[in-house]
């Protein structure tokens, strides 16, 4: 997959989508409502999970160190 905003809502679970583009780090939840970050081809995205479905994702900004 080249990238994974690509993605379709409802499509994967956490734990495929774990599988596929991990490892996930969290940043925030409040169950059924999990959100994550991770890195993806040199790109860093914010994702969001459902009752433990996809049903988001952001590409986030580049960051300055």
């Amino acid at each position: 997959m080249s990238d994974p905003a690509d993605l379709r809502p409802w499509t994967l679970t956490l734990d495929e989508f774990d599988g596929l583009f991990g490892p996930l780090q969290p940043v925030d939840g409040w169950y059924p409502n999990e959100e994550y970050t991770f890195q993806f081809a040199g790109r860093r995205y914010g994702v969001g999970f459902g009752w433990g479905l996809f049903v988001g994702i952001d590409r986030l900004p580049d960051t300055q160190e």
